[in-house]
């Protein structure tokens, strides 16, 4: 990097944080395509930063409590739904639908004639 290093470190986790402006972006891609070693620092800070959020997501998030959270859920769901079961065939409803139509529309017909 040159002289300017801190600021476009700046820039860099400015533009993985989301934070970056369309300015400072139109100068990081000059200052990118200005030599390729600053290509190389820039996927170099990626491949960190990357890093950084995969550690940051896989810390925070307990696997084995969440599943037995997920399973316990499921539980309760099944044994509720199966305490009050009902099922509502969608054919049926549609056939429903079909025939109240029908008959309202004969009914229409009637009164127009």
């Amino acid at each position: 990097m040159n002289d300017n290093s801190t600021y476009y470190t700046d820039l860099i986790t400015r533009y993985f944080s989301g934070e970056i402006t369309e300015d400072e972006l139109r100068l990081l891609s000059d200052w990118l395509k200005n030599d390729p070693q600053n290509s190389e620092t820039f996927r170099q800070y990626q491949k960190t930063w990357q890093l950084v959020e995969k550690q940051n997501i896989q810390s925070s998030i307990n696997i084995d409590e969440e599943w037995a959270a997920m399973k316990e859920k499921m539980n309760i769901s099944s044994s509720e739904n199966n305490a009050s079961a009902k099922i509502i065939s969608l054919e049926q409803n549609r056939k429903q639908r079909i025939f109240s139509l029908q008959n309202s529309l004969k009914v229409a017909a009637t009164i127009i004639v």
